[in-house]
């Protein structure tokens, strides 16, 4: 679809929809807990293994908020589609008398 002076390839921005779906769901996936499991079991008690619990959950938290904007990008991707597919099929009937159709 042309938008203004811009040509919108609506097939490739559902496909990367799609693929940045698929990144999210791989990056919620993501379990960070065994990077540090064997480290901490060392600490068990100490003031550090505390500071290192705090930080393994903080680094899992940004593991999660990363993979809900990326599917958020996702969202955006394929709303995106959508309207420039309405806008296309809408311009098509408001030509279509003028061409004949």
């Amino acid at each position: 679809m042309t938008s203004g002076e811009m040509a919108v390839d609506t097939a490739a921005l559902a496909r990367l929809a799609g693929a940045l779906e698929s990144a999210a769901g791989a990056i919620e996936k993501i379990d960070t807990a065994p990077a540090f499991r064997g480290t901490a079991e060392g600490l068990v008690g100490s003031a550090t293994a505390a500071a290192y619990a705090a930080g393994a959950d903080l680094i899992e938290a940004g593991v999660r908020a990363i993979g809900s904007r990326v599917r958020v990008m996702s969202q955006i991707a394929a709303a995106n589609t959508a309207r420039y597919d309405d806008a296309e099929a809408r311009n098509r009937s408001l030509l279509a008398p003028a061409w004949g159709g």
